[in-house]
């Protein structure tokens, strides 16, 4: 099940595009104040059988924001953790209740500015691909659970995890504060169920902040070369191919991008252009 809550202080009936797209796994929940614009009926048509369950709250300064956010507690105690609850707001203050609770319990929890945008797309918060930390929370408490251990386990487990998210070496960090918080007789086996999940999600998190430092130098040298290409006069073409060799070979060392830009212009042009920016390839 899906439960939106509707800030409309926040978005008025903006926040209703997309309602005649709710279905019955959808339950919307509006909350205003008595001093919110009246809702046409025009409007409320576009609900159809799925209606707003409508709440009135005091009118005072963040009185809406915090009606709406406990009332979140309450349905994640009633409905459970494993639904999805979407809140519809311009309002970049919830995102750090969001990202508590993402990384908490690894709850489906997201911010958006109407019901149901035709591609989908969430304005939440920077969810960092589904957030790497609040995937791997979720997998951990998922595994946890499944190896018959309560949810009050699960989310010390969780915690652990999350703590040492960001340590090098955080299979041995998580080894020792299990050892610690469990004590001989559990922890091994809590380990042995969460290791090969750590180890994966780490090793995915290694492999993309390398290729992401690889983009970041190969767009720096790329953009240096132009530079200096440019103020040595050379034309638009050039600047663009000599930029295009380097930065497809620079990984390779310098030797290989000469031989590149001699093969391209030839002995005499090409080594002029090679002395022109050999001081910037390591």
């Amino acid at each position: 099940m899906r439960y939106y809550l509707i800030d409309f202080e926040n978005v008025g009936t903006k926040g209703f595009k997309g309602a005649e797209q709710l279905t019955d796994n959808d339950t919307v929940h509006l909350f205003s104040t008595k001093n919110a614009a009246k809702i046409s009926t025009a409007e409320l048509a576009k609900f159809g059988d799925h209606l707003p369950r409508f709440h009135e709250v005091p009118a005072k300064s963040q009185s809406l924001d915090m009606h709406l956010v406990s009332f979140l507690g309450y349905l994640m105690r009633d409905k459970g953790l494993d639904q999805e609850y979407i809140i519809i707001s311009n309002d970049k203050d919830y995102d750090n209740i969001i990202k508590f609770w993402r990384e908490e319990k690894g709850l489906k929890l997201s911010r958006q500015d109407s019901l149901i945008t035709s591609d989908k797309k969430k304005t939440d918060v920077k969810e960092e691909k589904i957030d790497e930390k609040t995937a791997l929370n979720a997998a951990v408490q998922k595994a946890v659970s499944k190896a018959g251990y309560g949810q009050k386990e699960c989310s010390r487990v969780a915690r652990i995890v999350a703590r040492h998210y960001k340590d090098d070496d955080i299979l041995t960090y998580i080894h020792n504060e299990l050892r610690t918080e469990f004590g001989e007789e559990k922890y091994l086996e809590i380990y042995n169920v969460i290791k090969p999940l750590v180890a994966k999600k780490k090793k995915s998190a290694k492999t993309a902040e390398k290729q992401k430092n690889t983009a970041n130098e190969t767009s720096n040298i790329n953009s240096t070369i132009q530079k200096v290409l440019s103020k040595a006069k050379y034309d638009n073409a050039d600047i663009s191919k000599v930029a295009s060799l380097v930065s497809k070979n620079h990984k390779e060392g310098k030797q290989i991008i000469y031989r590149s830009i001699i093969k391209e212009y030839g002995a005499e042009k090409g080594l002029k252009i090679y002395n022109e920016i050999k001081a910037l390839i390591k």
